[in-house]
């Protein structure tokens, strides 16, 4: 029986989209991990400033974090997004098995544990850019939309990763396993997705990759300048044994700056560059604040029952699924953006209305704790409804050449804001107590809403994607595959970078290439 090109294209397409949702599952489990085990080694008396090793493992494996975003975004654009995920999923799970090492001394624990998390941050890091990419690319005929939604599945790994940990740790947390064992395995879980999504690009070639083979595809032309004369002839191709001459680095600058210096140069690009930055650092503020320590909010309602906690944390997490499935289907009807600006303006309206609940009907005392807890539990889905949006943005926005590098750039902002919510929310809770909290939260899904809607207005596409005209009942035929362009204008315009310029831009004339 032979395989059809369709059938292989799609099973292929199937497979990318599988890689990007197990690396965001592995990412997901490798960020919360870290709290599950420290509660383990705090109950085994293995660590004895619990608070210490919260503080510094985390902020170790958010600069990791930061790191990893920039500069495996730049390697995926550069290298391939394919080999770049290889890569860079090697590299968490070699920071993972970092945990297996034999205990000696607390010392040494220490040491282990930060070199670790360290590297752990540096890998996973490197998995939002690259899933967000292959998820978008991986089908080079779909719509744009259809693309879009291909993003958000595979961050609907996410939620997903995070039910899976906190099944593990409540059944741990129930077993007959030495605790020891417990908090090594459950450090260890996050290798498992990773490896299972490296192992799925063994055989899957970067050349499949619509960008980079398009790439190939037009070093096969040649537009033949007549530099004597200044003018510029049709199109010829070039036969593949032709040696063509090798451009000199003037050349190579001509038309084609750099992310960097176009983002510093262009103003158009500079604010969808900085402006989707600024959502997701503005999310990650209150998501980090409250879903990271999580476990510190539902013990001020339950106490310090760690079964119940544990339990919590798993109903959390099936309503972010929920609400995570509920963003999906925003997305397919009305796209990323409209589903960030809904999120948004219903986190706000239920964090509001939660804060004057507890203000004066005394919510959180000892007689309304089970009505608090399921107030909480509700509060995880509502900050998981604007997330897949946000993390699909930079996707649709930016140029295929440097999808990578702008979801790298993105999220590593957004990186900033989970440190500094991760150290906010704490504090606020220890001196204004659980209403303080939720009004902060109120505000920062606002300001989220807002930021978004100024930010993107002019560059987010949905319904002009890739046309020269403004008709948007052509969206859903338009492909994400006419991202690569030909330039019309001389060698020395400026690259287009947002993937709607070819209906935005009066400078030049661009084109899908054909």
């Amino acid at each position: 029986v032979t395989t059809s090109p369709l059938d292989k294209m799609v099973s292929t397409s199937q497979q990318k989209l599988l890689v990007s949702f197990l690396a965001n599952v592995g990412a997901s489990i490798n960020f919360s991990s870290i709290e599950v085990a420290v509660l383990l080694m705090s109950k085994g008396q293995v660590l004895e400033d619990s608070g210490w090793a919260m503080s510094v493992l985390d902020s170790l494996v958010f600069v990791g974090c930061i790191i990893g975003m920039l500069g495996f975004g730049y390697v995926g654009d550069r290298f391939g997004r394919l080999k770049a995920m290889r890569a860079t999923t090697g590299l968490a799970v070699c920071g993972i098995c970092l945990a297996l090492a034999p205990l000696k001394s607390p010392v040494s624990l220490e040491a282990t544990l930060c070199s670790s998390r360290f590297l752990v941050g540096v890998g996973t890091g490197g998995v939002y850019p690259l899933s967000a990419a292959i998820a978008y690319e991986r089908n080079g005929d779909t719509t744009a939309r259809d693309a879009e939604l291909s993003v958000a599945t595979a961050n609907f790994g996410q939620p997903v990763g995070s039910l899976i940990l906190f099944l593990a740790a409540l059944a741990l947390l129930v077993g007959d396993l030495s605790n020891e064992a417990k908090w090594r395995f459950v450090l260890c879980l996050g290798a498992l997705p990773f490896a299972l999504a490296a192992a799925l690009t063994l055989d899957l070639r970067d050349d499949d990759d619509d960008d980079h083979k398009d790439h190939k595809d037009h070093k096969k032309e040649e537009n033949v300048v007549d530099r004597e004369k200044g003018t510029s002839s049709k199109k010829m191709m070039i036969p593949k044994k032709t040696t063509i001459p090798k451009k000199t680095s003037q050349e190579k600058k001509q038309g084609q700056s750099s992310f960097a210096e176009v983002v510093a140069s262009r103003p158009e690009v500079r604010t969808a560059a900085l402006g989707t930055g600024l959502v997701w650092f503005v999310f990650n503020v209150y998501s980090y604040g409250i879903i990271t320590y999580y476990p510190q909010l539902a013990a001020s309602i339950l106490g310090r029952d760690d079964l119940a906690v544990l339990a919590a944390n798993v109903a959390a997490s099936v309503a972010s699924i929920a609400s995570a499935s509920l963003s999906l289907a925003k997305i397919r009807r009305t796209g990323a953006r409209d589903s960030v600006l809904f999120g948004s303006l219903l986190g706000t309206l239920y964090c509001a209305s939660l804060c004057l609940v507890h203000a004066f009907a005394g919510v959180g005392s000892e007689n309304h704790r089970s009505l608090a807890l399921w107030l909480f539990i509700v509060l995880r889905g509502f900050i998981q409804f604007p997330a897949i949006g946000i993390f699909t943005l930079p996707n649709t926005i930016f140029a295929t050449r440097v999808r990578s590098r702008a979801q790298g750039l993105a999220s590593a902002i957004g990186k900033v804001g989970a440190i500094i919510g991760s150290a906010l929310f704490p504090a606020i809770l220890r001196q204004g107590g659980l209403a303080s909290v939720l009004l902060v939260t109120a505000v920062l899904f606002a300001l989220d809403g807002l930021v978004c809607a100024a930010a993107t207005s002019d560059s987010y596409p949905p319904s002009d994607f890739l046309q020269t005209s403004s008709s948007s009942a052509a969206a859903d035929t338009t492909t994400h595959k006419g991202q690569y362009f030909t330039l019309s204008s001389p060698p020395d315009e400026a690259d287009p970078l947002l993937a709607n310029e070819a209906a935005s831009s009066s400078s030049y004339l661009m084109r899908p290439s054909s």
